[in-house]
């Protein structure tokens, strides 16, 4: 694991819906563990999010106004904000909130970020590898920016 004052490495990945992106996030996630190493992950959507439906308390709290409600458990705690926010404050939060090697992004649009491209889809800028089911090789690659 790198030293807690470094900030984790961002790459994000893209390609057309069920190109696989998700499995393969799923198996970064599991290889980085078992390689030492700690991710999270932000998936970006064009579609309507929510967490609760709209007869539940959540949703009853920010139609009342609510800048931001909290679902905590036993077992984990969500953060639910009514607003869109940019990708740089999203990462800004993660950062407060865990310390971790990498953060991936699914359906990453940024041009300042690195990407993945999955398939033929229509190369993002920043692009720096398109995965045609080379795990190992992509792998490979992740380390190799995390270590820097």
């Amino acid at each position: 694991m790198k030293e807690s004052s470094s900030l984790p490495i961002v790459i994000g990945l893209y390609g057309f819906s069920n190109s696989g992106k998700t499995s393969l996030i799923f198996r970064l996630i599991k290889s980085l563990e078992k390689a030492g190493f700690s991710a999270a992950v932000i998936k970006c959507t064009d579609k309507n999010i929510s967490s609760e439906p709209a007869e539940k308390d959540t949703s009853g709290f920010r139609a009342a106004g609510a800048k931001m409600t909290s679902f905590s458990s036993t077992s984990e705690t969500n953060f639910v904000l009514p607003t869109i926010m940019p990708l740089s404050q999203i990462l800004e939060h993660i950062r407060i909130f865990v310390d971790v090697d990498i953060i991936l992004i699914e359906g990453a649009h940024n041009p300042e970020i690195k990407k993945v491209r999955l398939g033929d889809i229509a190369e993002r800028e920043n692009t720096i590898y398109t995965y045609r089911g080379d795990f190992d090789a992509l792998f490979g690659q992740i380390l190799l920016l995390i270590r820097r």
